[in-house]
């Protein structure tokens, strides 16, 4: 089933007629190993997880639970594995997306409920991360767990490689990873000649702090954002805030302190995506610009101050945010004509879906 996406705060249909046919994911398609470069797999498997542990898959998995975070899930979609998928935590049924999890068995939400696990009788469990304990009772009833922390995107390559080793479709995760690569690289090139003192101070804001009116989180070192930051030639202010993991909290005052020329935040629920709410979009932004202080802050004095679901920057669909990141930090070099192409093209050949909607937003 063909899933269109509502709503961008340019037309979609635009985007695309401007950005003409000079680039088209066909090429990567065609650029891709065939079936005669790709190794089939050859079982038994053993591979080795992000924990370093070695697993022992006996034949093609057909039974699969999804546990963890959901970005997994969209790589399944993306390599035609929803058939496979059987059961998957609650929280990614809510979410919707790819489209087939709303018909997906409800296995609890963190952590796993192992009673629903083996009621589904799968044959692995692919997840984010994993309670140990759950982890050693799965196996221990000859339920392989595999973990694959698809947030970490700079490894989403690799990880599409090691799910069409596992699942034998190497020849369709080869075009996946491949056309991550050359997107990442085609955003290096446009914007190899930015000098470091032109690139951006940004401050990117994933959340408020629960229960705390002046505490905001933001993406330090090791994130996905930070990573797409530095591919988009900016200036991550939080790249030293190490001690608070990937999201460290800072105050109000820090951020004005900082002074940064660009301000980016995720977009809270479905005010953006799948089914925009673009008055709810614009309170949010008025929100931000209007806290106290903010208005001595150079990206607010500018109208630099960009909203954007986290569903296009922290998952296999981190291409399509860092281009609408970098055509927004130097759209003289990456054009948002561009950035939309990239999503269509990612949406059309990984997930057989249609592109239009309202996906970033700024005044």
């Amino acid at each position: 089933m063909r899933h269109a996406i509502r709503g961008v705060a340019i037309a979609a249909s635009a985007l695309l007629m401007l950005a003409g046919c000079t680039h088209s994911v066909d090429s990567a398609v065609e650029a891709a190993p065939t079936s005669e470069t790709v190794s089939q797999t050859v079982y038994p498997l053993t591979v080795t997880d992000s924990d370093g542990r070695t697993v022992t898959i006996e034949q093609r998995p057909e039974r699969v639970v999804m546990g963890g975070m959901w970005m997994p899930i969209e790589m399944m979609s993306a390599l035609d594995l929803e058939d496979v998928v059987v059961g998957t935590v609650e929280n990614n049924i809510n979410r919707g997306w790819p489209d087939f999890v709303t018909e997906l068995a409800n296995v609890g939400g963190s952590p796993l409920s192992v009673e629903s696990v083996v009621a589904l009788t799968p044959d692995l469990v692919i997840a984010t991360n994993i309670d140990s304990d759950i982890r050693v009772q799965l196996e221990s009833m000859g339920i392989d767990v595999l973990l694959i922390p698809a947030h970490i995107i700079d490894e989403n390559p690799a990880q599409y490689r090691l799910l069409g080793e596992v699942f034998d479709v190497a020849d369709r995760a080869e075009v996946a990873a491949t056309y991550i690569e050359d997107r990442w690289a085609e955003v290096e090139t446009a914007l190899a000649g930015v000098a470091e003192e032109e690139k951006p101070r940004i401050y990117f804001e994933s959340a408020m702090s629960t229960g705390a009116t002046n505490s905001f989180k933001t993406l330090g070192p090791g994130s996905g954002s930070d990573v797409l930051i530095n591919l988009a030639a900016g200036v991550n202010i939080a790249a030293e805030l190490g001690d608070g993991g990937n999201a460290p909290e800072v105050s109000a005052e820090w951020i004005v302190a900082e002074n940064p020329d660009v301000i980016v935040s995720y977009a809270p629920g479905t005010m953006l995506g799948w089914q925009p709410e673009l008055g709810t979009a614009e309170a949010y932004y008025s929100d931000i610009v209007n806290r106290p202080g903010f208005d001595q802050i150079t990206a607010v004095q500018d109208g630099r101050v960009l909203l954007i679901p986290s569903g296009i920057m922290s998952d296999p669909l981190n291409p399509v945010g860092l281009f609408y990141l970098a055509s927004f930090l130097h759209p003289e070099l990456v054009s948002p004509e561009r950035a939309a192409q990239v999503h269509a093209e990612m949406l059309e050949e990984f997930f057989d879906t249609d592109y239009s909607g309202t996906w970033i937003y700024t005044r």
